[in-house]
């Protein structure tokens, strides 16, 4: 099994310190600063500081909610657009290159065969474009329940000609699990977006449906699970997907513990809903105390 070599974000070098403000611009609610704050803002952000508290506000959110990143990647040049104080766009900037880009690289090292990703907690498209980009994938199937992400991801397909190649939200149905039905969506507005998660056991207005349910004529290559603890879920619907087409698997366990033992138990617990098809794992990335995100290939 190959392994990462984690660096954290917090401790790489950061744009000047913006958490004590930024918080209010995902919230929508930067009127409710001091006239100076919002000064002080423009001020560290080279805009324009004059105006009232309400024209300063807008003149913030107008130019500071997204940035688009742009890289140069195998002699291809990437854009990502994102918002602009997100985790993932963080990392984006500061790697210059995609999010969780080690685990795709790796990626690159398997046999993939040509078709389909499936696509499962979709953010902003950042895996949907590697793979549609730098592998044999042609079409990949993104299910995201965020209007705000969905926006993002209809523009990075735009933005890097890959619109008849993403699928979003097929169906109509913006999440997955094991069953469908309308459910409650816990929406989180921190500083990592990705971070929102379906709740599967309230009834709410987001659609859901089962990777079998959605694919049953539908061959598929490569399945990518970020769903904040509902991996299981998602796994036990795709069972029958699972044993026809023996997908290679980027799945996030979103155990969080300072003993090796918790995640090895967690995966175990992957593996195990996994069967009767047999999965190993082919890289690992993330430290303690977690999440880790695993590499799966069907073993042979």
């Amino acid at each position: 099994m190959r392994k990462s070599r984690y660096r954290s974000v917090k401790n790489r070098p950061r744009e000047k310190e913006y958490r004590d403000w930024a918080q209010h611009l995902f919230d929508d609610t930067l009127e409710s600063l001091k006239l100076d704050k919002l000064r002080e803002i423009c001020k560290d952000n080279n805009l324009p500081k004059s105006g009232n508290k309400s024209r300063l506000a807008k003149r913030i959110k107008d130019n500071l909610t997204f940035c688009t990143h742009e890289f140069l990647k195998n002699e291809k040049t990437v854009f990502i657009k994102c918002y602009k104080y997100d985790y993932i766009s963080e990392c984006v900037r500061l790697d210059n290159n995609f999010y969780e880009w080690k685990i795709l690289d790796n990626i690159n090292d398997l046999s993939l065969n040509p078709g389909v990703l499936v696509d499962i907690g979709g953010h902003v498209g950042n895996h949907s474009l590697f793979f549609l980009m730098f592998s044999s994938i042609e079409k990949s199937y993104i299910f995201e329940p965020r209007r705000d992400l969905c926006d993002l991801i209809k523009h990075n397909a735009k933005l890097n000609n890959l619109e008849k190649n993403i699928e979003l939200n097929y169906r109509g149905v913006k999440a997955i699990a094991d069953r469908k039905g309308k459910f409650d969506f816990l929406r989180k507005k921190d500083f990592n977006l990705g971070t929102g998660k379906i709740l599967i056991k309230e009834k709410g207005d987001v659609p859901v449906d089962t990777v079998d349910n959605l694919f049953k004529e539908i061959s598929v290559s490569v399945m990518k699970i970020d769903v904040e603890g509902l991996e299981e879920t998602v796994l036990k619907g795709a069972k029958s997907t699972i044993q026809r087409d023996t997908p290679v698997i980027i799945v996030e366990s979103n155990v969080k513990s300072k003993e090796d033992s918790d995640h090895t138990k967690g995966l175990d617990e992957i593996l195990d809903r996994l069967k009767p098809t047999k999965y190993e794992v082919f890289y690992r990335d993330g430290a303690i105390p977690g999440p880790f995100t695993y590499i799966l290939k069907p073993t042979l």
